[in-house]
C-alpha cells in the first residue's frame, strides 16, 4: 500500500510540477510577446514619422527635377512622366525589398518556444 501511495504521490508531484512549469512558461511567453509588441510599435511610430518627412521631401525634390527639366527644354508633361516613372520604380523596388525581409519569424517568441519544447521533452522523460 505504501509503494502504491508513493507512486501516486510521485505522479501527482510530477503533474503539479508540470502545471507550475507550464504556468511559468505562459507568463514568460506573455512577457516576451509584450516586449516584441512594444518594440514593433516603437519602430512603427518612428518609421511612420520618417516616412511622412521622406514623402514630403521627395515630392519637393521631384517637383524641382521637373522644373529643372522644363528649364532644360523638356516639356513639363514629359518631365512629370519621367520623374513620376522613376519615383514609382524606386518605390516598387523598396516595397518588394521590404516584403522579402518581412516575416513572422521576427515576431516569434523564440526563447519561449525553445523553453516549452525542453519542458515537453522533460515531462515525456518523467513518464517513461
Amino acid at each position: 500500500m505504501e509503494a502504491r501511495r508513493s507512486l501516486s504521490q510521485a505522479v501527482g508531484d510530477v503533474v503539479s510540477d508540470s502545471l507550475d512549469l507550464i504556468q511559468t512558461e505562459l507568463r514568460l511567453a506573455r512577457a516576451e510577446a509584450s516586449e516584441k509588441l512594444g518594440s514593433a510599435l516603437t519602430l512603427l511610430a518612428t518609421g511612420g514619422a520618417g516616412a511622412i518627412l521622406l514623402l514630403l521631401g521627395s515630392i519637393l525634390l521631384m517637383l524641382g527635377a521637373v522644373r529643372w527639366l522644363a528649364i532644360a527644354g523638356l516639356p513639363e508633361e514629359w518631365g512629370l512622366l519621367l520623374v513620376g516613372g522613376i519615383a514609382a520604380a524606386a518605390g516598387l523596388a523598396l516595397v518588394l525589398q521590404a516584403k522579402q525581409q518581412a516575416s513572422a519569424d521576427a515576431l516569434t517568441p523564440k526563447r519561449t518556444m525553445s523553453e516549452l519544447r525542453a519542458d515537453v521533452d522533460m515531462v515525456k522523460e518523467e513518464f517513461r
